[in-house]
Formats: C-alpha cells, structure tokens, sequence
C-alpha cells in the first residue's frame, strides 16, 4: 500500500503540475470548467473528453489467465489460487497543442515467467516492476506507476526544443535487449531537456533519481528509506544520411550519504558509464539493423523484418565474465537494462561465465489473429515460449491468450531446472509476464 501510495503521488505530481504551468501561459485562454464533450466506448478508447484545449483518453487493463504445468520447488500457500490478475488503467492527452501527457497504473498479483522469476534471484527486485511481496510458489504481489508530461516548443535553429517530466523508464538504442538503459525497466523520476533537428541530430541532458537495496540505519520498509542515487548523462544521435543512424551516451551516479556519513569519502564519488550506438535502415525498406556497445558490459547487434502480416527479430550480444564487467545500473531492486544475467551470477556458476546471448521472435497477424514465439538462450541455459491470441479490443487493447514456456535454467528460486507452463485467459499485453515482457517482442 505504502509503495502504491507513492506511485500515485509521484504520477499526479508529473501530470498535475504542467496543467498548472499550462494555465498561465498564453495558449490557455480561459481555465477553470469548461463545455466540453464526453464519449464512452466498448469499440474505440473506453472514455474520451474533448474541450477547445484539451483532448483526454482513458483505457482500462486486465489480465485474468490461469495458470498449470510444471509445479514449483516452493509450494503455494494454503488457499491460493494459481493465476494472473493485473488490473490497472492507461490515459494519454494534449493540452493546448504542445502538452503531451501519458501514464499507467497497474497492480499485479500472478506469476512472472520463468525467465523473470529467475533473474530476481533470492531478491525481490522484480523485473519491469521493482520490488514485490514474493510467496509460495513464485507468486508476486506488486504495483507500478508510470508517467510522463512533455512540452514541445520550436526554436529558431533548433527546430524543436522539449521539456519532459517523467516517472518512468528510458530508453536508449534499438537494440532488441539494451545493454545501459530499457523502457522496460522499473519507474524511477526524472527531468530530460532535448534539443534538435530529430531528422539530422539531437542533443539531450537528464538528470534521475534512483533507488537501492540498502536499507537506511533507521529501517523501515518504505522506498524513501532506502539508499538514493543521483544520476545524471547526456546523449547526441546523428543521422549522417536518412537511413543512418549513430549515438553516444555519457553519464554517471552517485550513492547519497546519508545524515551520519561522511560525503567526502571515496564511496559517495560518481562512476561514469558510456554507451555507443548505431542503426542502419535502408529507404523504404522492411530491414532494420541496429547495433549497441557499452564498454565493461556488453556489445550486441539485431537485425528486424517486417512484412505486411510476418515480422521477426533476431539478436546476439557478447557478455564478459561476470567478476570483470560493470555491473548493470539498477533501481528498485531491478536492472535499468534488459534482465541480462540473475542478480548472484557473480557467484561461481554457468551464468558468471562470458559468452554469447542469443534471442529470437517470431509473429503472424491475421486480422484479429496472431501467434508468436520468441526464445533466448546463454550457453547451456536456454527458455522460450508460443502464444496464441484474439483481439477482443484493439485500442485498450484485449486478448483472449492461450500461452506455453519451457525452460532449461540453471539456480532458479523457485522452479526446477527444466518445465513446461501454460497459462489461458484474457490479457492486455501478450507473453508469460503480465502486463508485457521485459525483452524484445518480435
């Protein structure tokens, strides 16, 4: 309750307050209540409320699936049912012409795949969502929030200037799983200004908030108790010719000390991290190629194809030895990357070892109609899943789900080194995670 608390503070705070810097500025002529139009509907957005200034949408989410296959190592509490139920609710609008608002909230209780429940190790840190209530069985109980609010402005030999406040992850790069920074990670706050032409270059600084594991000497369980983290980096993209792309991003963190520290010791000095990226799409083309390399960490390259109904991606990238790279950056108990490696492969096991990491996806679209696969592998360790689904809805949107993983995975808390799952029901987002995967889709 405490962490959903904040959630929603934080996510009225990003909304609330560009609607009230919108309400001095010259754009909004008039404020306060105004005639307005109102729709409600089951085919299109659930709710939408149109005004000369503002044009406002509202979906609901829901996942309901059921869940069997291979049991858990970790039995399930007397009494509790083996499913997926996420609800929450998505909105979006504009204000004025240059406010852009969106945001979700969610909050879960089910069973995160094999692949996710894996990378929390003995944590609670739970990819895409941060730290949840675990019980028997691999069972989470978590919430997320996530927001952001963007005005747009353009500026004579910029062509556009724009101001973000956000609750929510970045991201960086095209690669199918990023190496530095994913929009599949867990909330956290910041500030980003960009500037450019997004057709030939643009220039971006941010500055972050994140939160560690290492709990205050005051205890306590609430997310401001714990160690905070300033993070700050900047980023350029050139795009030399139309179909390319290059970008650099230099940033770094530091821990703050708390009352009784000392902030001059080496402790509290900031690391610096880099990443480099490229892409390559031809004019008109059905190709993309993309590549990511950020030293210490990892290096990777993916190439996607999409046709009018047949799309797939295929990717690779280079991991280092787990005692002699850089640690991935984190928040709330979960990497700010893609979930690349369990939170103990520092420990003397298969998954510490360099080598390759190769995923793949696949998906048909017929009309209402898709199926899918998608799999990854890293060395002996290997897990993927299929999907069969019907858009109930195509805007919120809703899916009648029938799904199926299988695993070889060594060191998962929970679940025997090889299974087979499935799950069926209703759900908004399609993979064996509710409420989406924390890696690419096809």
């Amino acid at each position: 309750m405490t962490r959903g608390f904040w959630h929603v503070r934080l996510l009225l705070c990003t909304v609330v307050s560009p609607c009230l810097l919108s309400a001095q500025s010259s754009d909004s002529l008039q404020w306060g209540p105004q005639p307005g139009e109102i729709t409600v509907s089951l085919a299109a957005h659930a709710m939408t409320w149109h005004t000369a200034n503002l044009d406002l949408w509202l979906d609901p989410w829901l996942t309901l699936r059921h869940v069997a296959g291979t049991p858990a190592n970790v039995g399930p509490e007397e009494g509790e049912a083996s499913w997926d139920n996420l609800r929450g609710a998505s909105f979006g609008a504009q204000l004025d012409g240059r406010w852009i608002f969106e945001g979700s909230l969610e909050e879960l209780q089910g069973l995160p795949s094999a692949w996710d429940g894996l990378m929390m190790g003995d944590g609670s840190g739970l990819p895409g969502w941060g730290r949840a209530k675990t019980s028997g069985g691999g069972r989470v109980d978590v919430a997320r929030a996530r927001g952001r609010s963007s005005y747009r402005m353009p500026v004579r030999g910029l062509d556009t200037l724009t101001f973000s406040l956000a609750y929510a992850p970045v991201h960086w790069g095209l690669a199918s799983s990023p190496a530095l920074f994913s929009s599949e990670a867990a909330s956290f706050p910041h500030a980003q200004l960009t500037a450019g032409n997004s057709s030939r270059w643009a220039i971006s600084a941010a500055l972050a908030r994140w939160t560690g594991n290492e709990r205050s000497p005051l205890g306590g369980s609430t997310e401001s108790l714990f160690r905070q983290t300033d993070a700050a980096w900047g980023t350029i993209v050139w795009h030399p010719w139309p179909s390319v792309g290059l970008g650099a991003l230099l940033g770094g963190h530091r821990d703050r000390p708390w009352a009784q520290e000392d902030a001059t010791e080496d402790t509290f000095d900031w690391m610096g991290w880099q990443s480099m990226t490229a892409f390559y799409r031809p004019t008109d083309s059905k190709w993309h190629f993309s590549a990511e390399w950020v030293p210490n960490l990892a290096s990777s390259f993916t190439v996607r194809h999409k046709a009018e109904s047949l799309s797939w991606m295929a990717g690779a990238m280079k991991l280092g030895h787990a005692a002699e790279w850089t640690s991935p950056l984190e928040n709330a108990g979960s990497p700010l990357s893609a979930p690349l490696r369990p939170d103990w492969a520092a420990s003397s096991s298969t998954w510490s070892l360099a080598g390759w990491r190769a995923e793949c996806g696949v998906a048909l679209d017929r009309g209402k109609w898709q199926l899918g696969a998608r799999g990854l592998s890293y060395r002996q360790q290997a897990w993927a899943e299929t999907w069969a689904a019907f858009a109930l809805q195509t805007v919120w949107p809703l899916h009648v789900y029938v799904g199926a993983e299988a695993w070889r995975l060594e060191g998962h808390r929970t679940l025997p080194e090889q299974g087979v799952r499935w799950k069926v029901g209703l759900a908004h987002r399609l993979g064996m995670s509710p409420g989406g995967p924390t890696f690419a889709m096809p």
